[in-house]
């Protein structure tokens, strides 16, 4: 998961601190790295400036890109799930004919870089966005045809060669911005435009005062010139398959995703869990409360989401079952995200910039509603701290589904060990993270609260039924 952006607009309007803001407005899909490539198509001039960090951070709250001037531009944020986590997107051609940024994650990455071995265009860097560039070089480098019709030749001689998740933003210097999608829709990207400008996202929040806002199709390709025409093509549509973790987790609350209001359905998830928290946890609890009334005649059971992606289901969760919604879990408005955070020593430091408020919980039951437990770190400290800070109790909700799989398609868990789901019950999983009961929402009560169907989505860290095969054979 990283977050793109890419904008074009007639010649005379520069593009520079327009990208830098609609960048920062995705800063929440990635914050090792961040990177600006800024062209102007008529002069050939490329600036580009890329460097480990937040946004405001590698630019100096924009002051580094001051000097450039251009009407084309990509941007990205980066969440590494391959190798050379140090790298920062976009990357460029040798020349600067080319420029790409990309979401997602190539299954067959391996076979591609030998592939390209073999026709001496071998990779510098470990990023599988280097592959796409490079793949698509190759094709693009037969000339025969006008631009768009090479463009588009290119895409589906890439897209014949490539699974996984690929969502692209990429810029022909001299020529115009092209975007396109894998033929599965896994990573969303949307676009809208001005009277002067096309600008092209991985989420609606950085479209902000933009018209007749859409999303790419599954397999399409867009390409908009420097007079701003624009040429559209469906290259490989196959059967939709979008990652429900963007709805759940990734994705800005104030996003939409395939047409999916995502605060809506954080909302429903905290329904959906309350639902099962009825069935399976309600009268535990109470008789829990019963058994410490005595001792706590002031005790109350208190709902809290770890901030702050859980906050609309939290919200949700309390009013469907009664108790009272009292943020005591306060995170440091300053830290960074603790699951997209590159190694497990950076998410336990990250954990610890939540503090909990020990005068609101003390003597009283934490229900603590959470999106997901993947390696079950955040929840074990977390169990532990509100323990610390008073709390006679501890009950932990999930809105996610028990997480069991790895996931080759742009989330950072590759293998089955470092998931504490996997091969491990609902019970077990409470007893590791320090829980007195936990309660995961189900894989139904999940694909009701997104809305799709659920062979529209990807569920495969769930399920272990993928979208779409994970190896090919490829020969360029």
């Amino acid at each position: 998961m990283c977050g793109i952006i890419g904008e074009i607009s007639r010649q005379g309007t520069n593009v520079t601190g327009d990208i830098y803001s609609r960048l920062s407005q995705l800063q929440h899909r990635g914050q090792e790295a961040a990177g600006i490539y800024v062209s102007d198509p008529h002069t050939g001039v490329l600036h580009e400036r890329k460097g480990q960090g937040l946004v405001n951070v590698v630019f100096q709250d924009g002051e580094l890109l001051s000097k450039f001037d251009g009407t084309m531009a990509l941007g990205h944020v980066r969440y590494s799930t391959t190798l050379d986590k140090d790298v920062a997107q976009p990357f460029s051609t040798s020349f600067g004919e080319i420029m790409l940024a990309h979401n997602g994650q190539v299954a067959n990455e391996p076979q591609l870089r030998a592939q390209l071995d073999r026709k001496n265009r071998s990779c510098k860097t470990g990023c599988d966005a280097e592959v796409l560039l490079r793949v698509f070089e190759y094709y693009f480098d037969d000339r025969r045809g006008e631009t768009v019709e090479r463009v588009f030749r290119s895409v589906e001689k890439l897209m014949q060669v490539t699974t996984g998740a690929y969502s692209v933003v990429a810029g022909i210097n001299g020529e115009g911005l092209l975007a396109f999608r894998d033929p599965h829709g896994i990573r969303p990207l949307v676009y809208g435009r001005s009277e002067d400008r096309y600008v092209f996202a991985s989420e609606t929040v950085a479209l902000d005062g933009l018209q007749d806002v859409q999303t790419v199709k599954l397999g399409e390709a867009i390409f908009v010139d420097n007079d701003l025409n624009v040429s559209k093509r469906i290259i490989s549509q196959g059967q939709p398959a979008h990652c429900f973790f963007e709805w759940d987790y990734f994705a800005h609350v104030d996003s939409d995703i395939e047409g999916i209001y995502v605060h809506s359905v954080r909302k429903r998830l905290g329904i959906e869990l309350a639902h099962e928290f009825e069935k399976n946890a309600r009268t535990r609890l109470e008789s829990h409360v019963l058994s410490l009334r005595q001792s706590y005649p002031n005790i109350e059971v208190l709902v809290s989401p770890v901030p702050e992606t859980a906050r609309p289901a939290a919200e949700s969760f309390a009013r469907e079952t009664g108790f009272n919604h009292r943020a005591f879990l306060i995170k440091d408005r300053y830290s960074n995200r603790t699951f997209i955070q590159p190694t497990q020593q950076k998410r336990e430091a990250g954990v610890k910039k939540i503090r909990v408020l020990s005068q609101v919980i003390r003597g009283n039951i934490a229900l603590i509603k959470d999106d997901s437990i993947v390696r079950g770190t955040s929840s074990r400290e977390l169990v532990q701290a509100v323990r610390d800070a008073g709390a006679v109790g501890v009950y932990w909700g999930s809105t996610c589904p028990p997480i069991k799989f790895p996931c080759p398609c742009g989330i950072d868990f590759h293998t089955t060990e470092e998931l504490i789901a996997a091969n491990r019950s609902e019970e077990e999983v409470g007893r590791i993270i320090g829980a007195d009961v936990l309660t995961y929402n189900t894989l139904d009560g999940l694909v009701a609260a997104i809305g799709k169907r659920k062979d529209q989505l990807c569920l495969g860290c769930l399920t272990g039924e993928y979208p779409a095969s994970l190896e090919m054979e490829v020969e360029l």
